[in-house]
């Protein structure tokens, strides 16, 4: 061990005149300040705050100057001894003891606790005085299975610190957050629960189809659960009825509901029964009427258990379909941006509703669809919360017969945005899951009307065939009066944090500094 003794040596203290402390005054963990006195090798004498002395051990041999002021962490203290760690973490040493000096200054207590928020709000850039330091230590205490990490980026980012936000932030780093998955969940937990009531099932089928544009009214949906949903008693009633009085059931066709891959699914569904051979077959198509189709059924050789079973994997299969076409956003929606936005009232008004209604329900009935719908509620939140400060959006679309979930994410933060008057540049990822082309990233660089593009996929084989679409999206993107300037396919999956990457990303100086973006790119 080497003393400075050079710059120090008049602040040599008479250490006999100062009273010394009993070394079981210390508990293990606990954080003190205090002036060197003498060291020697690992051993230290130190005067604390209250002028006693303290006779101890270092865990490590470090340079020291003689009346240097160092805080120090005490690892063990028992009967013999007292083993000291001076704190040399980054943002804190002995020569400056910059965190002490914050605390000190904040008149909050100096402890492991208190300098590992001081450091984490440093290093965040924020504000370090005695009411916010109060403010994220009584958090801590809250949500005391949270890292102090998770709590100043809520509170950086102007999100409520609720466990509700806390467990969303956790998807989103985790990559689990998809509303459209949320949303067919929901949907499917509601269809396929045969325990429950039928008229509750009606009425929160109608909250999810709650859409008076659609060609096919929510009646004539609900008259097809009603009469195929019950028991087998009523089964065998039912279907001669639907086959012998046709104002039982409100006609349409297949087509009105299910696309042509839609109907092949079906038809897949039906035929894997194994119950549908011989003479016993289902001719379907777009233009066969519900009506027609349950008479067919009814008029199969087969048993009226085995009618039941084929005719709740029609009922089911239209009704899924159909809340997805009312519960989904389609190609129209890209046209305005608007209609996004109504998007989301739109089904946030509708979750809501739907727990309200299963709050009616007993504690088993009600479980699943309310956790179900209360995941929907807590995301969508969680993205209103969000769009404080960023421009992030998920696009849940359904085209065709197959579903997409989309993200939209703009690199610049709202409040660049709006510092800087200049529009310049603008940045964008748009993260796309398609049935055939797997996970797309594509990023998007947009300077004044100049766009540059890259594709990441996941393998050579989805290369290819975008490659193979190229032309044809440079020459839409030039029909909008857009100037090209780079379409580049890369065979490589580009790993994406949502902390790292979106949250806390470092803005470019050069980038834009009004949100300028174009939807239709």
């Amino acid at each position: 061990m080497r003393i400075n003794y050079n710059k120090q040596i008049n602040k040599r203290i008479d250490i006999s005149k100062i009273s010394k402390v009993n070394s079981r005054d210390f508990n293990k963990g606990q954080t003190i300040k205090g002036e060197i006195l003498d060291i020697k090798q690992k051993n230290i004498i130190i005067k604390l705050a209250s002028g006693a002395e303290l006779t101890a051990k270092l865990t490590d041999q470090m340079e020291f100057n003689i009346g240097q002021k160092v805080l120090f962490q005490v690892k063990e203290s028992n009967l013999e001894q007292v083993l000291l760690k001076p704190i040399l973490d980054e943002g804190y040493s002995p020569k400056s003891n910059k965190l002490y000096q914050i605390l000190e200054e904040a008149g909050v207590p100096i402890n492991e606790k208190n300098t590992e928020i001081v450091e984490k709000l440093l290093s965040n850039n924020m504000q370090v005085d005695k009411e916010f330091i109060n403010k994220i230590l009584t958090l801590s205490r809250q949500f005391k299975d949270t890292s102090v990490d998770k709590l100043i980026l809520l509170v950086k980012n102007n999100i409520p610190v609720t466990s509700e936000n806390i467990n969303q932030l956790d998807n989103y780093s985790n990559n689990n957050h998809s509303i459209k998955q949320e949303i067919i969940s929901l949907a499917n937990q509601i269809i396929d629960d045969k325990g429950l009531d039928i008229d509750i099932k009606n009425r929160l089928i109608n909250i999810l189809m709650n859409n008076e544009s659609d060609n096919v009214s929510n009646d004539k949906l609900i008259n097809v659960i009603e009469n195929n949903s019950s028991k087998e008693q009523e089964l065998k009633v039912d279907i001669p009825v639907i086959n012998k009085n046709t104002n039982d059931v409100v006609d349409f066709r297949l087509g009105d509901i299910l696309s042509r891959e839609g109907i092949e699914e079906l038809k897949k569904e039906l035929d894997n029964t194994y119950l549908l051979k011989d003479n016993n077959t289902l001719n379907l198509s777009k233009d066969l009427s519900l009506q027609k189709l349950l008479g067919d059924i009814f008029s199969l050789e087969i048993g009226e258990k085995d009618k039941e079973t084929l005719s709740n994997i029609i009922t089911n299969k239209l009704l899924k379909s159909a809340v997805d076409k009312n519960i989904f956003l389609d190609r129209g929606a890209l046209e305005n941006p608007k209609l996004i936005n109504d998007y989301f009232n739109d089904v946030y008004e509708k979750i809501i509703n739907i727990i309200k209604l299963t709050q009616g329900l007993t504690e088993g009935k009600q479980s699943n669809i309310s956790k179900d719908a209360t995941k929907v509620k807590n995301n969508i939140e969680f993205i209103n919360n969000l769009n404080n400060n960023f421009n992030y959006v998920q696009l849940p679309f359904k085209f065709g017969n197959k579903l997409l979930n989309s993200e939209l994410y703009i690199f610049e933060n709202k409040k660049e945005l709006r510092k800087r008057s200049n529009p310049n540049s603008i940045s964008a990822l748009l993260r796309l899951d398609y049935v055939n082309l797997g996970h797309i990233d594509v990023y998007i660089n947009k300077q004044v009307n100049n766009v540059e593009c890259k594709f990441y996929v996941e393998d050579e084989e989805k290369k290819k065939i975008i490659d193979d679409y190229i032309i044809n999206l440079h020459k839409r993107l030039r029909s909008f009066d857009i100037n090209v300037t780079g379409l580049i396919v890369i065979n490589n999956k580009k790993d994406f944090n949502f902390v790292e990457d979106f949250l806390q990303r470092k803005n470019n100086a050069n980038s834009v500094k009004r949100y300028s973006f174009d939807m239709r790119v």
